[in-house]
C-alpha cells in the first residue's frame, strides 16, 4: 500500500486497526504474528514519521484498545536502502533521529533493498526476509 494522499494515510489507518481487530479474533499464533507486524519501505521523511505515529500508538493506544494482544510482540521495521534515514537532512540530524527511533523500539534496516513481495513475504536484496501482514511504501514520496 503507498501513500501520497490524505485517502490512503486513512485507508493505511484502517487497514492497521482491521488487522489488530484480526489479529484478536485469529488463533493462529503465526498469523496473529504477521498481523501486529509492520514494514516500512523508505527512510524519509514520510517513512519515518509513519513509523513514529506507529509507535506513539504502541506506547500509548493499543494495550488499551487490545488488551487481549500481547502488543510487546509488536515490531515496527523500516527499511533504507541508503546508509541513513533521513538522508536529506544533517549528518547529525539523521543520526539523532535513528537514535531516537531505536529507543523507541525500531528495527532499522540501511543498504537493504526490496526484491520481490509474495503473499505476505518480503524478500530483499540481502539475506533478510519479513513476514509480515501490513508493509507500506513510502520511498520516493
Amino acid at each position: 500500500m503507498a501513500m501520497k494522499i490524505i485517502p490512503q494515510s486513512l485507508n493505511i489507518r484502517s487497514l492497521i486497526l482491521e488487522n489488530f481487530e484480526q489479529a484478536v479474533l485469529t488463533t493462529d499464533p503465526l498469523e496473529k504474528d504477521s498481523l501486529i507486524k509492520f514494514l516500512i519501505v523508505g527512510g524519509g521523511p514520510t517513512g519515518v514519521e509513519l513509523a513514529g505515529a506507529l509507535a506513539e500508538m504502541k506506547k500509548a493506544i493499543l494495550q488499551k484498545d487490545y488488551p487481549d494482544l500481547d502488543i510487546a510482540k509488536m515490531e515496527i521495521n523500516l527499511i533504507q536502502s541508503g546508509d541513513r534515514i533521513l538522508n536529506t537532512m544533517s549528518v547529525d540530524s539523521s543520526k539523532a533521529a535513528e537514535k531516537f527511533l531505536v529507543e523507541l523500539g525500531f528495527k532499522i534496516w540501511k543498504n537493504v533493498r526490496v526484491t520481490n513481495y509474495d503473499c505476505g513475504a518480503i524478500t530483499t536484496n540481502s539475506e533478510l526476509v519479513f513476514k509480515t501482514g501490513t508493509v507500506i511504501w513510502t520511498a520516493c514520496v
